[in-house]
């Protein structure tokens, strides 16, 4: 990479980035990696974070005023418990609308540097302090503009960390969940096979005590308390709950279910067109050049999975009626 190519990498970068790159350089830290201690610390960390937090809101009323107002097509919008079916809905979704609105063929490319898949379909990030440097950087504002077919957006997880909350009232969410004791045993297994955690010696007494399992127990309980609680309010908005083991058991009628409920039409053929490309052995075959792919974990044998499965559901019996029947 020349110079140039540099400088322009460079000037792309958030804020935080060149911070740290500058730092570098300079053998100095000026972003501050840890809560600071002694005055002169502390008025550091206090301008530098000022600093950020002034471009994020220069950028948030340039880009989120102009260029992210509320259509009529995002009405409906998609958010799930980890381990849910995330991907594979949105992915299947994706590729529906591809095929209805004639613009592609439905079969996304994976990327195995980002280990995610592309689409035809533009999405909006609702994110405040990340998205805004991810849509300017990403999307030309026009695309969006002229792209007004009925899609649905994933707003993401615990349980809605990339809503517009300024329009929060006029949307009505399509809610992905899984029996809460196997959500949290997958996106537990995901967590050790990312950190490697596992050691010589260790059993499943050591994960039972890990901090990390405690962890994904409250996100858990907080995820389904979140929506209980929505459920039993007087609102505008509708739901739509959509369970991963009915998923499992007939993908075709819970696409077409999501696809009915945000009015959107509704074609057989191309429901199973897209749940066909986006099956598992399809998308085995697409992430198989990537070894470190965690799409489609593998069950793990060196766990005890029955003993920790049991511990969950004995920290969930302790909080009562937050739990769908």
């Amino acid at each position: 990479m020349n110079i140039i190519k540099k400088l322009k990498h460079f000037k792309k970068l958030d804020f935080r980035w060149k911070l740290k790159i500058i730092g570098k350089f300079l053998n100095f830290e000026i972003y501050p990696t840890k809560y600071p201690e002694g005055f002169f610390q502390k008025l550091k960390f206090k301008i530098i974070f000022n600093l950020i937090l002034n471009r994020k809101i220069k950028l948030f009323k340039q880009y989120y005023f102009k260029n992210l107002e509320f259509k009529d097509s995002e009405r409906f919008v998609l958010s799930s418990l980890p381990r849910s079916g995330t991907h594979w809905v949105m992915n299947t979704l994706k590729s529906y609308f591809e095929i209805i609105y004639n613009i592609g063929d439905g079969n996304l490319k994976y990327d195995p540097l980002n280990d995610s898949f592309k689409s035809n379909i533009p999405q909006k990030v609702f994110d405040i302090y990340n998205g805004i440097d991810f849509f300017r950087g990403s999307y030309n504002p026009t695309i969006l503009e002229n792209f007004n077919f009925n899609i649905i957006n994933n707003v993401g997880h615990y349980p809605l960390n990339q809503i517009n909350v300024k329009n929060a009232k006029e949307m009505n969410f399509i809610i992905l969940l899984r029996h809460p004791i196997d959500a949290c045993y997958s996106r537990y297994l995901m967590d050790i096979s990312i950190k490697n955690e596992k050691r010589d010696g260790e059993n499943s007494e050591d994960f039972i005590e890990n901090d990390k399992l405690s962890f994904r127990i409250n996100q858990v309980i907080r995820y389904f308390k979140f929506w209980n609680e929505i459920d039993k309010k007087k609102r505008e908005n509708k739901l739509l709950f959509i369970f991963y083991e009915d998923l499992l058991k007939n993908t075709n009628d819970e696409i077409h279910k999501i696809l009915n409920f945000a009015n959107i039409k509704v074609d057989d053929q191309i429901i199973s067109r897209s749940v066909e490309l986006n099956s598992k052995d399809e998308i085995k075959k697409k992430i198989s050049i990537n070894q470190k792919s965690l799409r489609i974990s593998n069950l793990r044998n060196d766990l005890d999975e029955n003993k920790i499965k049991k511990f969950i559901g004995s920290e969930f019996k302790k909080v009562e009626n937050i739990f769908f029947n």
